[in-house]
C-alpha cells in the first residue's frame, strides 16, 4: 500500500514536525493553511487530518519529531504541507 509522509512546517511557531498516512496524498504538496494561495478543499481536508471538530487534535495522526526515513526508503511519497501564523 502506498503510503504518505508529510513535512509539517509551521513557519517558525514550532519546530517542523512529521506524519505518516496510508494512502497517496500528492495532491496536498504545498498546502499551507491560511495562505491565499490553497485550494480550499484541500485545505480543509489537511485541517481534518490534524484537528477534531471540537479543535482537539486527531489522535489518530501521530506527530513525529524525527524524519521517517525507513517510510521513505520503502516508497513513501513525500508532500510538505503547513501553517502560516
Amino acid at each position: 500500500m502506498t503510503k504518505t509522509v508529510f513535512i509539517y512546517d509551521q513557519c517558525g511557531e514550532s519546530e517542523i514536525s512529521f506524519f505518516v498516512k496510508d494512502g497517496d496524498y500528492s495532491h496536498m504538496h504545498k498546502t499551507y493553511v491560511n495562505s491565499t494561495l490553497a485550494d480550499r478543499a484541500i485545505e480543509q481536508e489537511l485541517l481534518d487530518m490534524l484537528f477534531k471538530e471540537d479543535g482537539d487534535f486527531n489522535e489518530e495522526t501521530q506527530i513525529l519529531k524525527e524524519f521517517p526515513l525507513d517510510d521513505v526508503i520503502s516508497g513513501a511519497i513525500v508532500v510538505i504541507v503547513g501553517f502560516l501564523p
